[in-house]
C-alpha cells in the first residue's frame, strides 16, 4: 500500500522541481503532479486553487477503472472475456441483431476493437457540445449500425466502455462506485467523496466520469503496478497493461502510440498508463518502481501534452536524493496585463449588439479596479458576468449543466485589445477565451470554447457599437 506523508519539511527531489519549473515556463495549465517511488510518495505538488482535497475529473482514466472492475468480476467467475455482450443486454437489442454486434465480445470491447468507427452516442452531434449527444447512451451502442466486424481494428470508442460500466452494475447488482470500493479499492483508504458522473439516464459515465483526488489515483496506479489490488487475478493485470492492440494510426501523441491493452495505454520507457483527456495521467514505470500522476487541462493547446511527457521522463530519469523546497504554484493565467491606457479606453463603456449575431450577444460592458475587473455579458438567454484578476485568477460561478466553478483572469494585449481567459473546473474541465478589440465607437468580440462543455453559443465573432 502507498505510504503518504507530509513532504513539506524535507522538500521534493530536484528533478521534480526542475520539471515543474519547465512546465510553468511553458505555460502548461497544470493542476497537480505527484510522484511515488517504491510505494512511497516523494513529491506532491498542486497549482492553487487545486489542492490535496480537490476532487478532479479523471476523464478517460475512468476507463481503466472499468477494466479493473471487469477483471474483478472475471476473477469472481461471474464474467468471461469471450462472453458476447448482447447476452447481457437483451432489453436493449433491436428486433434484428446485426451479426457484427452479435459477435462482439467483452475482450473486443476492452481492447477497443468493436464493430463501430466512432463513439455511438456522439454520432451526428458536435463532439465538444454535450447536449448535442444522443440521450440514450447505452441503447445507442446496440441500436447503431455496425461498420465492420469486431476484433479487426483499434478504434477508440468511449461508448464501448460506457456499456461495460453498465455491465458491471448489471452483474454485480450494485452501483459502480460501491462495487469498486468493496472490491479492488478496499484497503486503499480512498476518499469517501469519490463518485462518478451519470449519463442522461442516470447510468455511470464509465468512459470519462470518475471524480477522484489525485492522491487516490496515485494509490490505485501503484496498486496496479505492484499487483496488490484485492481480487484481480495477476494474469488479468498482466494482460491489461500489455500491448494487445496496435494504435499507431489512432493515437494523437507519439508517446501514446506504443500499443493498448485492456483500457490501459502502453508508453515509451517500458511504461504504461491510465490516460484522460486534457492531461490526466496515472503512469507506471515498473523498471524504476516509479508511479506518477498528473492532472491538467491542455484542451486549449494540444501541444502541451508533449510538455507533460517531457516532465515525466525527466523525473523518471533524474531522480536522486537531492531535495529542494516545494515552490508555491498557481494556475496559469491570461497573457493579458494591466494597462492604464487600456483601462481608459474600455472602462465604463457598454456596447449593444444587433439582433441575430452568432454569439447571441445583446450587450457587453467592462469595469476595472487596480488589480482586476469585471466583464458583464448580456445574451439572449440571460445575463452573465466574470470577475477577473490581472495576473491572477478569481473564482466565479457560471451556470453550466455539470459544473459552476470557474476561474477568470484577464488584461490587455500589446495591440490594445482586451482578453479574458476563463477556466472551468470540477465536473467539466475546459476553458473559454474572449478577445475584445475597439475601433472608434465599435467593439468586435471573438470567443472560443475548448473542451467537452455543456454550454453553447459562446463561440464565434460579433460586432457592437456604442
Amino acid at each position: 500500500m502507498l505510504i503518504a506523508k507530509d513532504i513539506r519539511a524535507e522538500g521534493i527531489p530536484s528533478a521534480v522541481s526542475s520539471a515543474i519549473r519547465k512546465l510553468d515556463e511553458a505555460g502548461v495549465p497544470m493542476h497537480s503532479l505527484l510522484v511515488a517511488k517504491s510505494s512511497e510518495i516523494i513529491a506532491e505538488a498542486y497549482w492553487e486553487p487545486y489542492g490535496r482535497d480537490t476532487l478532479h475529473r479523471l476523464y478517460s482514466c475512468t476507463k481503466s477503472f472499468v477494466s479493473l472492475a471487469i477483471g474483478t468480476l472475471i476473477g469472481q467467475g461471474r464474467l468471461g472475456l469471450d462472453d458476447h455482450i448482447v447476452s447481457y443486454f437483451p432489453d436493449m437489442l433491436p428486433s434484428s441483431v446485426p451479426p457484427e454486434l452479435e459477435a462482439l465480445t467483452i475482450r473486443n470491447m476492452l481492447m477497443m476493437r468493436t464493430c463501430y468507427r466512432t463513439t455511438t452516442y456522439k454520432a451526428g452531434g458536435k463532439s465538444s457540445y454535450i447536449p448535442s449527444w444522443q440521450k440514450e447512451w447505452v441503447r445507442s451502442f446496440f441500436s447503431s449500425k455496425p461498420d465492420h466486424d469486431p476484433g479487426m481494428f483499434f478504434i477508440y470508442d468511449t461508448s464501448s466502455t460506457h456499456v461495460l460500466a453498465s455491465l458491471v452494475e448489471r452483474v454485480s447488482r450494485t452501483d459502480f462506485v460501491s462495487f469498486i470500493r468493496s472490491t479492488f479499492l478496499s484497503g486503499l483508504d480512498i476518499s469517501g467523496d469519490t463518485y462518478i458522473t451519470k449519463d442522461p439516464e442516470g447510468r455511470p459515465a464509465g468512459g470519462s466520469g470518475l471524480m477522484m483526488r489525485p492522491i487516490d489515483l496515485l494509490k490505485v496506479i501503484d496498486g496496479v503496478m505492484h499487483k496488490t489490488l484485492a481480487g484481480i487475478p495477476d494474469w488479468y493485470i498482466d494482460a491489461a497493461v500489455s500491448r494487445l492492440s496496435e494504435n499507431e494510426l489512432s493515437a494523437a501523441e507519439d508517446d501514446l502510440k506504443a500499443g493498448y491493452g485492456y483500457q490501459f495505454w502502453r508508453l515509451s520507457h517500458g511504461s504504461w498508463c491510465m490516460y484522460g483527456m486534457g492531461g490526466q495521467f496515472a503512469i507506471a514505470i515498473p523498471d524504476r518502481d516509479i508511479a506518477i500522476v498528473t492532472t491538467a487541462d491542455t484542451q486549449a493547446d494540444k501541444t502541451m501534452m508533449s510538455r507533460i511527457f517531457d516532465a515525466v521522463w525527466e523525473i523518471a530519469e533524474g531522480l536522486d536524493d537531492t531535495r529542494v523546497p516545494l515552490p508555491r504554484l498557481s494556475l496559469v493565467c491570461s497573457k493579458g496585463r494591466y494597462s492604464e491606457a487600456g483601462i481608459r479606453a474600455f472602462d465604463g463603456r457598454r456596447y449593444p449588439f444587433p439582433e441575430g449575431n452568432m454569439l447571441r450577444l445583446k450587450g457587453i460592458s467592462f469595469s476595472f479596479t487596480d488589480d482586476g475587473g469585471r466583464v458583464d455579458i448580456a445574451r439572449e438567454d440571460g445575463d452573465f458576468h466574470f470577475d477577473f484578476g490581472f495576473g491572477r485568477n478569481v473564482r466565479n460561478s457560471f451556470p453550466v449543466r455539470q459544473s459552476s466553478i470557474c476561474y477568470a483572469s484577464g488584461g490587455f494585449l500589446p495591440d490594445g485589445s482586451f482578453t479574458l481567459f476563463v477556466q472551468f473546473a470540477h465536473e467539466e474541465l475546459g476553458s473559454m477565451k474572449l478577445v475584445a478589440a475597439q475601433s472608434g465607437d465599435s467593439l468586435s468580440v471573438m470567443m472560443h470554447l475548448y473542451g467537452e462543455l455543456s454550454i453553447d453559443g459562446f463561440e464565434g465573432v460579433a460586432k457592437g457599437t456604442i
